[in-house]
Order: C-alpha cells, then structure tokens, then sequence
C-alpha cells in the first residue's frame, strides 16, 4: 500500500473517532447512558432490629391425631448490636416454655420446637419474640428576644432509628421570647413502627432531659416541674400507664422566659426525649392439619 493511501486511511480512522467519541458526549449528557462510576455503599438498619420466621422440617399435613412434628423457629438480626430475644411458640398442643436465645449483629439463630398435631382438623403454629430496645429523640431549641433581629443558630431534631418511633408535637426550633414569662404546651408522642405482626409492646419508661423549665402535666390537674434535670417516668410514677400498641400522647409544658443575654437569643431549652420499652413481633402462621 502506498503512503499516500496510508495516509488517507488514518485520516478516515481520526475522523471515525472524533464522531464517536461525540456521539457518546451527546449520549451521556442527554441522559441516555451513564459511565461507571465508584461509590460507597453505606449499610442502612432497618427500624426493626429482628424478624422471626416459622417453618417445619417434615410434612405437616396430614398427620395422624395427636402424632409429635418438629418446627424451627428462626430469629434474624439486622441490627447493629446483639439482643436478647425471647421466644415462645403457640397453636397446637400445650404451649411450650419460653426460650431465651441471644441473636448476634446481622446473624441468626434457630431452635426447635416439638408439637403435637390436633385430635381432628387443624391448627397454626406461631411464634412471638420479644426484647428490649431504647428510642431517643433530641429537639434544640433557641429562644430569642422579641426585639431581636439577627439570625441565631438553629440546629435541627435528631433521633435514633428503632422500632417504637418518639416525637415532640408542636415545637418550633426558633422561638421568639414574650416580654414575660410564659407556657407553651408540647406533647410527647410514642408509637410502635409496623412490620410484620406487633403483638404486646409496651413502654418500660420514659426520660425527659430539659435544660431549660419545663413541667409535665398530671391527670390530678397539677404540674410536674423539670428545672435544668432529667426526670425518669415508669409506670409505678407516671401520669398515667404508659402504653405504646395504643400510643402515647403526654402533654409537656415548656415555660418561656424574656431573654436577656447580650447575644438576644439563648440556646439552653434543649429537650431530650428517651423511651424504653418492649417490643413484640410474631412470626408466620404455619398450618398442620390432620387427615
């Protein structure tokens, strides 16, 4: 081959991937495709640390009356810390004792379970686990004088990813300071996150942290004051039984006070809001039926 068709060769190469290479540009930046790119994968817990599932090791139908079968109960953590869990199985025959097994970060555990089939038709087997848990929730405040007209910091609610969800209702970050003292009602709301089937979940204990005053209200009619303290409520102290399958509203009152600060805003009615509490789930149903 001659130089010059050599030459002409290239020239037509060069030319084809000049078009390409424009081709792709248009491509990826009207969206159409996409180049690879490296990333980091964060690992995100779910709210609800475990599940339990329920499954057997032989055929369950059919059985004859009153013949022993085996069920495997299965607890799955997803959790970033071990838990003790609680099992107790149900639905055919006596109910078995309870088991108590320790379900390690991101791991399972599974135990068996001896039942006995029905005189005649059928039954379900089921399992509930239980452990315990705490929720947190932290609200900064800042209180700034009426006549106040910079920009005081704010800094937004945090709270902590687990099964029972813990809320103040009707809290502003900023609040403007009256020229005299005054109160503000706030509740304290907790409830049971949805998976699965929730059975029995109960509040253990409630703790509010309040560095400014604060009173909580009591069925009596009277105030409960909270200066610069935590107070600890359970069910033996509380204004009320504390609950969660059916929700908790507790009103708080919040007393705010004129500011005086040079600053004309003070950042020292944080509240901190921590629930402890059991929480139940219950596992599959597993049909045995008897022929």
């Amino acid at each position: 081959m001659s130089k010059k068709a050599q030459g002409g060769s290239g020239t037509i190469g060069l030319v084809i991937i000049v078009i390409v290479v424009i081709a792709i540009a248009y491509l990826y930046y009207a969206g159409y495709i996409s180049l690879p790119s490296s990333s980091t994968t964060t690992y995100q817990p779910s709210a609800i640390p475990i599940n339990v599932t329920a499954s057997s090791t032989a055929q369950i139908s059919n059985l004859y009356p009153s013949q022993s079968f085996n069920v495997v109960a299965t607890i799955a953590s997803d959790g970033a810390s071990a838990l003790n869990v609680s099992i107790i199985g149900y639905g055919c025959g006596s109910t078995p004792s309870t088991k108590y097994v320790e379900v390690y970060p991101r791991a399972s555990t599974s135990s068996t379970w001896t039942f006995s089939a029905p005189g005649t038709g059928s039954c379900d087997i089921q399992f509930t686990s239980c452990f315990n848990d705490v929720s947190y929730a932290n609200y900064p405040i800042t209180v700034e004088n009426q006549t106040f007209t910079g920009t005081p910091p704010v800094n937004l609610p945090s709270s902590s990813i687990a099964p029972v969800s813990v809320s103040l209702s009707g809290v502003t970050s900023v609040v403007t300071a009256p020229p005299s003292a005054t109160n503000q009602t706030m509740y304290i709301l907790a409830s049971p996150l949805s998976a699965g089937y929730i059975k029995n979940s109960t509040l253990n204990w409630l703790n509010i942290d309040m560095a400014g005053t604060a009173f909580i209200e009591l069925p009596s009619g009277s105030f409960l004051t909270l200066v610069g303290r935590s107070y600890n409520i359970t069910n033996t102290n509380s204004p009320g039984a504390l609950y969660v399958n059916g929700k908790l509203q507790l009103p708080v009152e919040i007393t705010f006070s004129p500011v005086t600060q040079s600053s004309g805003f003070t950042t020292n009615t944080d509240m901190n809001i921590s629930v402890g509490y059991t929480y139940c789930l219950t596992s599959n149903l597993l049909p045995v039926s008897v022929s």
